[in-house]
């Protein structure tokens, strides 16, 4: 029998009872804690802060104007 671990690559602790044990129907993995979830579907999504790459060529279809984000015609 294995234990089963915390499917964060960060965080990996051994799954207990007394858990509040999150489980992904998309992924079907096991975390320990909603926290972990979610820091690790944002991880596996790639998420980034858009101000630190407004400036590459693959968003250069959207703008700020009037202090909303619009997409260009």
């Amino acid at each position: 029998m294995d234990v089963i671990r915390c499917h964060n690559d960060i965080c990996k602790k051994e799954l207990d009872e007394g858990m509040q044990i999150e489980y992904s129907v998309e992924y079907g993995e096991y975390y320990c804690s909603l926290e972990c979830a979610i820091e690790s579907y944002v991880d596996r999504a790639r998420n980034q802060i858009l101000a630190d790459h407004l400036h590459e060529k693959h968003h250069n279809d959207i703008e700020f104007q009037r202090g909303k984000l619009i997409r260009k015609n």
